[in-house]
């Protein structure tokens, strides 16, 4: 698809002559908006998941002309919104053309009914098209920014501009080195542009030619996770000087949210190869299990709940694509850390014991990740323990995978307690 997608305003009008002005100013300035009229929505229409200002005309032909009952002309309008707007969709502000506070408070009421929320919204009486067309954005923007309460859409949108313009930037210097080949050594600016991917898949894998084996797919998976490496290394920040967001000095989110950002923090999309660095798997071995789970730390874990003993790959992706591995026949082995995973419990009373024993869970011999939403959409910890290090052959199902920094860090724990001199000392 070469279209750019992700339009940031929905404008909702069917006297597209009213509004033409101002769709002209937003693209003018870049804005990136689309324009429905309140006709019917095709059956396979893909919903949009990154609207932040809606500008909705109540009175649309077909739609809501000829309904005189407030809140039947609201329900019709949030109706017509949800057919639109993803449920996932949020901060989004709303704009209404009208004065009417009965219709827009019902259209707000219905849409956080259907789970559909706002950020806020503004009544204003719909300028005449000349003036609309002739009205500075900058005037234009005052009047809803005064309007909202919520300062942290201002931030998520500044983030989301910020995010644009640098990813745009990015491509455009790594095409620029491309035509900049192009011109010296290679043929065409595509096949330079080829060259530059292949080189970031011997980057991902440490090695100097690519295997064959490795599927397009594949390839081109392990170039994009270091051309998005490269590029979150240089994500802007200076959008933030020009808000005005007064922070709390402590932060209080319920445990499922937390679980919900760690989920983010913690896990990556899975690159799908057989046994991937930093991919967790479930292993049956019940004596080994029952070993990690005289460790005094988990020992007060699994007294809480039922643990499930968990594997996860610690073999670097270069070694896997050098073949430094240990082989023996069609088996390869990896370098594996086990640990246990435990659902946490509903009960405020159980929930806190968990997370509380986990807290307390760092230390050189184990690794704790908790709370974090597991694949089964279940709220969970894991308590890795760095004894149970060896190699293994993995023939098990690999079900989430680590981020490469976090697993990274875990690595270097594992190390550093392999490699730990162990001195004696007396206690008191």
């Amino acid at each position: 698809m070469l279209f750019p997608k992700n339009p940031k305003v929905l404008i909702i009008d069917d006297e597209y002559a009213e509004v033409a002005g101002l769709m002209q100013t937003f693209s003018l300035k870049g804005i990136p908006y689309i324009h429905f009229n309140g006709s019917k929505i095709p059956s396979n229409f893909k919903k949009f998941t990154s609207i932040r200002l809606v500008i909705l005309d109540i009175d649309l032909k077909g739609r809501t002309s000829g309904i005189h009952d407030d809140k039947q002309k609201a329900s019709t309008l949030a109706k017509y919104l949800n057919e639109i707007i993803d449920e996932k969709t949020y901060p989004f502000f709303i704009l209404f053309w009208t004065k009417n506070k009965e219709v827009s408070e019902s259209v707000i009421r219905y849409l956080d009914e259907s789970k559909l929320k706002t950020a806020g919204s503004i009544d204003l009486d719909k300028p005449p098209k000349d003036a609309l067309r002739k009205m500075s954005l900058k005037k234009f923007e005052q009047k809803i920014t005064s309007a909202i309460s919520n300062d942290t859409l201002e931030f998520i949108i500044g983030w989301e501009n910020a995010i644009g313009c640098k990813a745009s930037l990015f491509s455009n210097e790594i095409a620029a080195i491309s035509a900049n080949e192009s011109m010296q050594d290679v043929a065409d600016c595509n096949k330079a542009l080829k060259n530059i991917l292949t080189k970031l898949v011997m980057s991902h894998l440490a090695v100097n030619q690519i295997d064959m084996s490795v599927s397009p797919s594949d390839r081109l998976k392990y170039a994009t996770n270091e051309w998005n490496i490269s590029f979150g290394s240089n994500l802007p920040t200076d959008f933030c000087e020009k808000l005005n967001i007064s922070l709390p000095n402590q932060s209080k989110l319920t445990v499922n949210s937390i679980a919900h950002i760690n989920t983010k923090m913690f896990f990556e999309e899975r690159i799908e190869r057989k046994s991937p660095f930093g991919g967790i798997f479930y292993e049956n071995n019940q004596e080994l299990k029952n070993a990690i789970e005289t460790d005094k730390i988990v020992k007060k874990l699994v007294a809480l709940g039922n643990g499930t003993l968990i594997g996860m790959v610690l073999t670097p992706e270069c070694d896997v694509a050098q073949n430094k591995m240990l082989s023996a026949g069609n088996k390869r082995y990896h370098r594996v850390v086990y640990g246990i995973k435990m659902e946490i419990p509903n009960t405020p009373t159980q929930e806190k014991a968990v997370l509380d024993v986990m807290k307390g869970a760092r230390s050189d011999r184990t690794f704790p990740l908790a709370p974090f939403i597991d694949e089964n959409g279940k709220k969970c910890v894991l308590l890795f323990h760095f004894s149970t290090l060896h190699t293994h052959c993995i023939r098990k199902k690999i079900v989430m995978q680590v981020k490469r920094i976090l697993a990274f860090d875990i690595q270097t724990k594992a190390a550093n307690h392999v490699n730990r001199l162990g001195n004696s000392m007396l206690e008191c």
